[in-house]
This record gives structure tokens, C-alpha cells and sequence, in this order.
């Protein structure tokens, strides 16, 4: 369908209000990251469709175009539901520091640690990071810190250690995009499941 321009596939937006918006509005801008800035595409809305039973937003093929520079790129929220770990090389005390991520994106992420374990992080220090998938080591590739943070949430503080990757190849850069990729495909397969258990709508 992109050879032949006919339409675009995309996941739903999370939460599922926007969805709502998005097909009612009669103008949609579409932005797409690279390193360095984003590509905005113009396009409108045509139907609610599925792909391998993942529910999609089909939308019409852009006619318009735009660069933007320094665009903050979009991070997928990694759900609960999912097996991924981050192992990190904090120091030679904790070379092994295993964590579940909060959220990627193709230039970095940020990971849940403790208190005690987020002091041992300094800002703009560098680190080596592995990702594991379902037990499976996805890529391994080093990380700058760049945030130390503490956010409040119902179950008390929560404290987010965030890191920028160090995208040495193309390749790199390649696997790091599959993964969020990977992430918000199954962080909307959850919603469309969650959906279907309550018969209350989150996606659409």
C-alpha cells in the first residue's frame, strides 16, 4: 500500500481519547524522528481496520511535507505486561544492576531504580546497558545519563534513572528502533486485550 500510495497504517494513540479526536479531526499531522530532527506529514482520517488483529488507524496517503528541527522524539511506554529488563554496568561494586524500563525511544530511556540504587548514578556519566526481550538479549550499547528524577504516584515515589544511547552504528540505531517499535505494538496489543475483557473501549 506505501508503493502504490494508496493509504498509512498506524497504531492507536494511548489514551484513548485521542483516537476519538483523530477521527473526528479533518486534518492530521503526522511527526517522524531521525537524530537530528522530525518529518511532518499532513494526512486525514479514512477507517478503523486490523492487522494480524492488532486494531490500526488507516489514514490517507500525505500530500504535505515539512522538516522540523529539534523536535523532541515520541517515547513508547513499556506496559507491565511485558518481559523486558534492562541489565545495567553501574560500577565495578555493581556491574549487574537488573531494572525494568519505563518507557524508549529510538534515543533513549528511562529505567526504574531505588533511592539507594539512583544515588549511585552521577549525570552525564556513561554506562553499558543490555536489553533483554522474554530472556533474550536484544542489544547491548552504552548510555549517558542524562535525568536523575523522583515521580509521585499512587504507591508512593517512584525513581527514574534516564539515559541517552550512544548509537555508534546504523545497525545500532536499527535494533534500538525495532525494539520501540516492539514495545508500543504490544503495549496497544494489552490495551486491545484489556479492552475486549471490560467491553469498555481504550484504544478507539
Amino acid at each position: 500500500y506505501l508503493k502504490t500510495m494508496s493509504h498509512l497504517v498506524t497504531l492507536p494513540l494511548e489514551p484513548g481519547l485521542g483516537n476519538m479526536h483523530l477521527r473526528h479531526s479533518r486534518f492530521i499531522v503526522l511527526r517522524m524522528f531521525t537524530n537530528t530532527y522530525a518529518v511532518e506529514l499532513g494526512t486525514t482520517f479514512k477507517e478503523l481496520s486490523k492487522v494480524d488483529e492488532l486494531p490500526v488507524l488507516k489514514l490517507a496517503f500525505p500530500k504535505l511535507a515539512r522538516i522540523v528541527r529539534n523536535a523532541r522524539e515520541f517515547r513508547a511506554k513499556v506496559p507491565e505486561v511485558m518481559e523486558f529488563t534492562v541489565v545495567v554496568n553501574v560500577d565495578k561494586k555493581h556491574p549487574n544492576l537488573a531494572t525494568k524500563p519505563v518507557d524508549i525511544s529510538f534515543r533513549g530511556m528511562s529505567f526504574s531504580v531505588n533511592q539507594e540504587e539512583q544515588e549511585m548514578f552521577v549525570l552525564d556519566s556513561k554506562h553499558s546497558l543490555k536489553l533483554y526481550i522474554d530472556d533474550e538479549l536484544v542489544i547491548s550499547l552504552d548510555g549517558t545519563v542524562k535525568h536523575l528524577s523522583k515521580v509521585r504516584k499512587k504507591g508512593g515515589i517512584e525513581y527514574v534513572c534516564g539515559v541517552e544511547f550512544d548509537l555508534v552504528t546504523p545497525t545500532v540505531a536499527k535494533v534500538v528502533e525495532a525494539t520501540v517499535a516492539n514495545v508500543q505494538r504490544t503495549h496497544i496489543k494489552d490495551l486491545a486485550e484489556k479492552s475486549d475483557a471490560s467491553g469498555i473501549s481504550l484504544i478507539a
